[in-house]
């Protein structure tokens, strides 16, 4: 096979970033499978499979967040994923951690947090502090500088009970000063859209193996975003894209896989359920529906949150640990890498995993662009 071309792979993230806001079951991730199938097809791939399956919907609308007193000014933010529609105008207040018992001080008001230590972890904990203090909505600054926000799938199993939302550190930091001579007054209103019945799909094209063996590999990626979703999962897409067109241009030329493999683009994987595993439904479905390739399948590769200058992951389940191990870098600049294994959940690998079936998963970490 020839090598990978940079300027493609250029490209294609590109494209798919422009369907911002690609979030499970919205119109722009229908765009995006769109716009996969016809990059398939022009590859040359004429049996292009697609497997629709159910999810919960949420697709945020409108987030503007206001300062009314004792200033006026527009805050860009963002809604955190499940947060509910509202409106509100009220006073902001700092959320103490120290303090989860002031709800006196702090009913009905907005709070404001700083994003914390876990990436994970801290907005969860700062949510349930929130709700037991009785705000009303909660403001959470970005961790890193710069016109960034971000968001985390809060796990409540279901809504949450008050809008989480993201600004970016800078904002809070105005907001903050602003507050340290008078009393801040914000309005806030989001609107989103709930569908219980939404579907999302994967995409699948398939290069046949030559021998007699049913042995199948399978190499994936998911193309749902938050926001532009440039390395969280273009990237990734990206060049499981790249790697189908060069694997059709060769077996067009003569060539061929002893084994057949299998190119597939999940949908839903950053939310999509309300259960506790709210995430990886694409992936998830594929497992369920098709119990006789995952009984053929020698290795599972997915590919999530690449592209970025961070450290790089490699997680492998024991039978693949010496395989990956032994896969050279060719870059003159190598990167940071770091072998572990058994993968954890967290990805597109994990159902494949939990089903028996061998598995690399790729992931780079951490990174400001993580849900970015």
């Amino acid at each position: 096979m020839k090598p990978p071309s940079l300027d493609r792979i250029q490209e294609y993230i590109w494209r798919i970033c422009s369907f911002e806001q690609r979030v499970p079951g919205s119109e722009n991730e229908r765009l995006t499978a769109e716009y996969l199938r016809e990059l398939l097809e022009s590859f040359g791939y004429e049996d292009i499979r697609e497997q629709s399956f159910s999810i919960y919907g949420w697709n945020p609308t409108e987030c503007v967040v206001k300062v009314i007193e004792p200033v006026q000014k527009t805050i860009e933010a963002a809604v955190f994923p499940y947060s509910n529609s509202t409106s509100i105008k009220s006073e902001l207040v700092r959320l103490n951690h120290a303090d989860d018992q002031s709800v006196e001080k702090t009913e009905g008001k907005i709070g404001l947090v700083p994003w914390g230590p876990h990436l994970y972890l801290s907005p969860m904990r700062s949510y349930f502090l929130a709700h037991r203090q009785g705000l009303a909505a909660l403001l959470v600054a970005a961790p890193d500088e710069g016109d960034l926000r971000k968001v985390v799938v809060v796990e409540v199993g279901g809504e949450m009970q008050l809008p989480l939302i993201s600004i970016s550190r800078e904002d809070a930091e105005e907001l903050q000063k602003i507050g340290e001579d008078s009393e801040v007054i914000l309005e806030i209103a989001t609107s989103v859209e709930r569908d219980e019945s939404a579907t999302s799909q994967n995409l699948e094209v398939v290069i046949e193996g030559t021998d007699d063996s049913a042995h199948q590999v399978i190499v994936g990626a998911h193309y749902d975003a938050f926001f532009k979703g440039a390395a969280d999962n273009a990237a990734s897409a990206a060049i499981v894209l790249e790697l189908a067109r060069l694997a059709k241009e060769y077996v067009d030329d003569g060539g061929t896989f002893n084994r057949t493999v299998r190119f597939l683009f999940f949908g839903a994987e950053e939310c999509g359920s309300t259960s506790y595993y709210y995430w990886i439904n694409g992936s998830r479905s594929y497992v369920e529906r098709h119990s006789d390739i995952i009984e053929n399948t020698v290795a599972m590769l997915s590919l999530d949150s690449v592209g970025f200058d961070a450290p790089n992951y490699i997680a492998s389940t024991l039978d693949l640990m010496d395989f990956a191990r032994s896969l050279k870098v060719s870059m003159i600049n190598k990167p940071k890498i770091v072998h572990y294994g058994p993968p954890a959940y967290g990805s597109d690998h994990w159902f494949f995993e939990l089903s028996g079936v061998p598995t690399i998963y790729g992931v780079s970490f951490p990174s400001p662009h993580y849900h970015t």
